[in-house]
């Protein structure tokens, strides 16, 4: 074939025509990256899905409900109002937490104190307050007291 084009003069615009092709396949390729790997990974969570629509999660810093599972991205609104849309290879490359998947959660607190008051009394107090609350696990595992 290349005989061909070189006797009628067009040798040398073919290959000037196929180094440009080429040139575009990797910009194209460079271009499409990251939107061909987030439908992969949009993919691979439609079958293997490490959360689901309603669940309290945890990625890339964000703290939300997720809202939607898209191919190329994820719909997560945080508790300030605010919708995030994180990309899907996101959920791949970085660790994710899911705080309701088995819908128990700990939650840490500071109570302050004045110095007159009694420690011992006042904690008393905010552990059988918490005991009266039917939606809380109660372990003595868990209890600091």
């Amino acid at each position: 074939m290349s005989f061909f084009l070189n006797k009628i003069g067009l040798g040398d615009a073919v290959a000037w025509l196929l180094a440009g092709v080429g040139v575009t396949s990797i910009i194209l390729g460079f271009a499409f990256k990251d939107i061909g790997e987030n439908l992969r990974v949009g993919i691979m969570l439609a079958f293997n899905r490490p959360f689901n629509i309603g669940n309290v999660v945890e990625i890339d810093g964000f703290v939300g409900t997720v809202k939607a599972l898209e191919l190329r991205s994820t719909h997560l609104r945080i508790f300030n109002g605010k919708d995030i849309y994180i990309p899907n290879s996101s959920l791949i490359k970085n660790p994710r937490i899911n705080y309701t998947q088995d819908g128990l959660s700990i939650h840490d607190y500071t109570v302050g104190l004045d110095y007159g008051e009694f420690n011992k009394d006042v904690m008393q107090e905010i552990d059988s307050t918490l005991l009266g609350i039917n939606e809380i696990l109660h372990t003595k595992d868990l209890s600091p007291f």
